[in-house]
Parts: structure tokens; sequence; C-alpha cells
């Protein structure tokens, strides 16, 4: 991970990294987000200056959606060459190599202490909060259409609208990961260059919604711009990254591991959240039309009703980041 760090900051040198460098403070984490979470934490803890958290984290987000890009177009090749259970396999395989590399290389830097009180304790602090809940509700609105979208309903929507084949609809749908693993570190370089967390990700927002809203409500787009707007979601969606370092700089160091991991923890459920509820929304507009295999199909204008939820989260994360307090990328309590 160092070798890493250090090529970061020789690269994109945050605001006074000239001047004598400071370490990072310790961040204790109390509970967990994901693993994801985990390694974005690690990264921009060890070695590393303050001011560079926002880029490391958007690195190791890099790393991940690319990940979910070999998990679209990719993996529905192997799936069509092979069957289902084998690439099922072949995926659990891989899982499976990278956790025993993770076992063997990877060390904790630190270990908690106080007992399951003590952890009960920071999180209460943590969501007692008002900074914390307008953070989190920010990261949700800018992840709903990736995780809500891109996640589930994106290739049937495609199909619908397009009539694209299924491998070509995923391959579209990958290009908004693509742009979420280009457009993370640039927003993570960009906020920590100009010292603000709030304005890059209040431009994010706005730009990811007014894409998505183009994307769902504009009919017949030729296909290229299609796929620009796709990525364009995607980049610009990944000013969520800056959540996170907001989440970290609205508290004190101890607890900065639990408001990163709540935080994350309603990232991550926006997918739990808009797949049902998008799926839903189809279905109470169903015309009852099915394939010749029973599934229900369902028209353009039905997808663009149920995404509309989704548009709606996108303004309600605005409304929120609004009344979000700036960091100035320092932590304020």
């Amino acid at each position: 991970m160092q070798p890493l760090s250090q090529l970061a900051i020789r690269l994109y040198p945050p605001p006074g990294a000239r001047r004598r460098a400071r370490p990072a403070p310790r961040s204790h984490s109390r509970s967990g987000g994901d693993q994801l979470a985990r390694c974005r934490r690690e990264l921009a803890r060890v070695g590393l200056y303050v001011a560079a958290f926002a880029l490391l984290s958007g690195l190791a987000m890099a790393a991940g959606m690319a990940g979910g890009v070999v998990g679209q177009a990719p993996v529905r090749l192997i799936m069509e060459a092979t069957d289902w259970r084998t690439t099922t396999l072949l995926v659990a395989g891989a899982g499976a190599l990278l956790a025993v590399a993770i076992w063997a290389t990877v060390r904790d830097k630190w270990r908690g202490q106080g007992g399951l009180g003590n952890v009960l304790g920071g999180f209460a602090v943590v969501v007692r909060h008002r900074q914390t809940w307008l953070i989190a509700l920010t990261g949700l609105a800018t992840s709903a259409p990736l995780l809500g979208f891109a996640g589930l309903w994106g290739v049937p929507f495609f199909e619908a609208a397009y009539g694209l084949p299924r491998t070509s609809a995923a391959t579209l749908t990958s290009t908004m990961i693509a742009g979420w693993g280009f457009g993370a570190p640039s927003f993570g370089w960009l906020s920590d260059r100009i010292g603000l967390r709030k304005a890059p990700l209040l431009t994010g927002l706005t730009l990811q919604s007014l894409a998505f809203a183009a994307l769902v409500y504009i009919p017949g787009l030729p296909i290229p711009i299609v796929a620009i707007l796709t990525f364009l979601i995607g980049f610009f969606g990944a000013s969520q990254i800056l959540c996170f370092a907001l989440a970290k700089e609205s508290h004190p160091a101890a607890l900065s591991g639990t408001s990163i991991g709540f935080t994350n923890a309603m990232v991550t459920g926006t997918g739990a959240l808009f797949q049902p509820l998008v799926g839903l929304l189809l279905d109470l507009s169903w015309r009852g039309q099915t394939s010749g295999l029973g599934a229900r199909l369902y028209e353009t204008d039905d997808y663009r009703l149920a995404l509309t939820s989704i548009v709606a989260c996108c303004v309600i994360g605005f409304v929120s980041l609004c009344a979000v307090r700036e960091t100035y990328c320092r932590a304020q309590a």
C-alpha cells in the first residue's frame, strides 16, 4: 500500500505538501463498513498526508469499480460460453484467491479497546450528529443511479428502450461503472487540491442528476450519446467519494471509522432500497405482457415511471447537501 500512496502524493501533491509533512491521525474504527470501506480507510491512513485522504479513497474506489466493469459484459460473455454454474464457480474461486492473498499480506496496524460498550457509545455519538445524516443521504443519492439502475435495471431498460441484445446492453451499462472508476480519483484529487469538499460534491451531484434525467426521459437518443451519458452519470456520481471525507472530518479522529462505516452503510444500502422499489413500480404499471418463458415484459414508459424514484432521490440528496457544513478538508470536531 505504501508505494501506491507515495506515488499518488508525488503525482498529485496536496496543498502544502512541500511544507513539512504531517502524519495522518489514527482512525480508530469502532464499527464496520464493508470491505471496500475498510480498504479505503487503511489506504488513506498509512503513511499519508491528511490532505490526500480523498485522493487515496478515490483510487481505492477506482480499483473496486474495475471489478464492477469485469462483472458486466465480460462475465456475461463467459456465462454465454459456458453456463451460470461454471461462471459462479470461477468468480468464487477468484474471490477465494484474493481472500488468501489478503490474509497472507495485510496486517492490522491498530487494535481497538474498550469492548462493546465503547463501540456502541461511539456509534450513538455519530448517529446523533445532524451532519452525519445529511452526508449519508447525499451519499445515498449519488449512489442511486449506479446501484439502483446500473446494478440491475440498466440492462433491461436498454433492451426495452433501444432494442439492444443483452450483451450490448450490459456493455453499455458497464460504461457507467467505468465512468465511476475514472471520476472517483479525479474528484478526490480536485477536492484535496482546492481544499473544499462541498462544492465539488454539489457540482458532481447536479451534473449526474441532469445526465441521468436526460438518459431516462429523452427518447430515441443515438447510441453514442447514450454511451456518453452513462459514462458521465458514473463520472459525476463518483463525487460521492467526498461523502466519506466529509464524514471523517465532521467527527473526532477516534470516531472517523464509525462515521465512514455509517455513511458507507447508507451508500451500499441504496441497491437494497432501489432495486426492489423500481421492480415494485414496474409491477404496478405492468400491462400483462410476458415473454415465451413467462417472464414479465415492460414498456419503456413503465421504466421511465419507475426510474423517476431515482431522479427524486437525487433531488432529495441535493437538498440535503445544501444543508451540509463545509469542512475545508480539516477535522471540524
